[in-house]
């Protein structure tokens, strides 16, 4: 079981714990302190639920060897640092002896489990919650495009529709039901194309498979069929997951912030970093370098 500490796996471990004995689970850290270390609440899920816990460390020197290897089995690109630890964590469960793995991925486009799924069905009348939804699944925010663009690409993207004009229109063209449309476009095109595909192809390249149980039939099927996506508020999405997990996880755990599970990225690109560097140098040998102050400083910060 693939186990981050947080809500939707913790929930499917609980769940697993009790009819599958001995159950393992499975953590992934990076050598060292870094920011956004889940290892204490996946310890925490783990000693609740009685599983063999297993903490996988990766050694930041390791990460451009990885990062290839990661680019190499995923075939398209992501720009989520997330797909690096996936790799790392379904070949710990490989070299542990294990062909199957369970994770909680899809929970958050089930049960409105994201800010920017709240953000969207609360926006005040008059506001452009479709074109804010579209930005925050942006790799890179609009302002910082424009200024990578050419001016032969930027009169290029003007001339066609593009990607994000397409997203926006889409949600528009939902209809008056803001839950329902992002709640569509998360399940249609997101989940399979981003998160699911990075998952299959990352499980497959460690000789893993990967299983994930809110994706079986009979809990999307609860999920839509729940008032509300089960009754998400401003403040927290997920009510649903957070009344089933009562009493089956830690307080701590159910108490925690939301935190996706990822690689600390920014931290991680510190001056003289192994993995700056090593995109500094991917980036001159590709011509793609740029070199005046602004950017520089982003790249330190």
């Amino acid at each position: 079981m693939i186990t981050s500490g947080g809500l939707d796996s913790g929930l499917i471990t609980a769940l697993l714990a009790e009819r599958v004995q001995p159950l393992h689970s499975f953590n992934i850290a990076y050598t060292g302190r870094w920011p956004m270390d889940e290892r204490a609440y996946a310890q925490q899920v783990a000693r609740h639920c009685g599983t063999t816990h297993h903490q996988v460390e990766v050694d930041p020197a390791d990460l451009p060897r990885l990062l290839a290897d990661t680019v190499e089995h995923l075939g398209q690109p992501n720009a989520d640092p997330i797909t690096v630890s996936t790799l790392a964590l379904f070949r710990a469960v490989r070299a542990a002896g294990f062909k199957v793995a369970l994770t909680g991925d899809a929970a958050d486009e089930l049960f409105g489990g994201y800010d920017r799924t709240r953000d969207a069905v609360f926006a005040p009348p008059g506001a452009d919650w479709a074109s804010a939804y579209v930005g925050a699944l942006a790799a890179v925010p609009a302002g910082l495009r424009e200024e990578l663009y050419s001016p032969a690409y930027r009169d290029y993207l003007r001339s066609i529709q593009t990607e994000e004009e397409r997203l926006r229109l889409r949600l528009l063209d939902g209809g008056a039901d803001r839950l329902a449309a992002v709640t569509a476009l998360e399940l249609e095109e997101r989940l399979p194309a981003y998160h699911l595909r990075r998952v299959d192809h990352l499980s497959m390249a460690a000789s893993v498979e990967a299983r994930l149980p809110f994706c079986q039939p009979n809990v999307t099927n609860l999920a839509a069929a729940l008032p509300d996506r089960g009754g998400i508020t401003r403040e927290r999405g997920k009510t649903a997951l957070y009344e089933a997990a009562d009493r089956l996880l830690p307080e701590p755990v159910l108490r925690r912030p939301k935190q996706p599970f990822t690689l600390p990225i920014t931290a991680l690109l510190s001056a003289g970093s192994p993995l700056l560097e090593h995109a500094r140098g991917l980036l001159a040998r590709t011509g793609s370098a740029r070199t005046d102050n602004s950017t520089r400083m982003r790249w330190q910060n």
